[in-house]
């Protein structure tokens, strides 16, 4: 009878060990799965060793779309931080246009209307830059712009 008990007394924990026991493994798969991402960040956002987590994002290119219309550019003012990667589309809506900032080298050709012509650069000089369309009287009719570099 005493056998008996102690049988009973057995089977009785045997569920609350198989809970512990699984919530064990649970956690523990968990806690591999985040150690091997790196950092508890996601598996998709790998970490870079020695870049802070500002000029990673620096690397991103930023996309930048400028309308040129008959002496205008939309916008007139592209506000961009000092390393960010720029990706300009100029998209001439009518007439002929081009896109030029001499001070940094920067230019995009003649592009037709309806048509769009793109130029990407990394804005590593701080300060103020005009940008201009030198199609014709263009400029001197006002189709200027601002790149500021903060």
């Amino acid at each position: 009878m005493e056998e008996d008990n102690n049988q009973s007394t057995a089977v009785k924990q045997n569920p609350l060990m198989i809970a512990v026991v699984a919530g064990v493994l649970i956690l523990g798969g968990i806690g591999f799965l985040l150690t091997r991402s790196g950092s508890g960040r996601p598996a998709s956002e790998p970490a870079v060793e020695g870049v802070s987590e500002e000029v990673a994002l620096a690397q991103e290119v930023r996309d930048i779309s400028l309308e040129a219309g008959s002496f205008f550019f939309a916008p007139s003012e592209i506000r961009v931080k000092t390393g960010e990667k720029i990706r300009i589309t100029l998209t001439a809506k009518d007439l002929m246009h081009d896109f030029n900032i001499d001070a940094l080298g920067i230019k995009i050709p003649v592009t037709k209307s309806g048509e769009s012509g793109v130029v990407e650069f990394t804005a590593d000089t701080p300060g103020e830059f005009e940008y201009y369309c030198s199609v014709g009287q263009h400029r001197a009719n006002g189709q200027v712009g601002k790149l500021i570099v903060e």
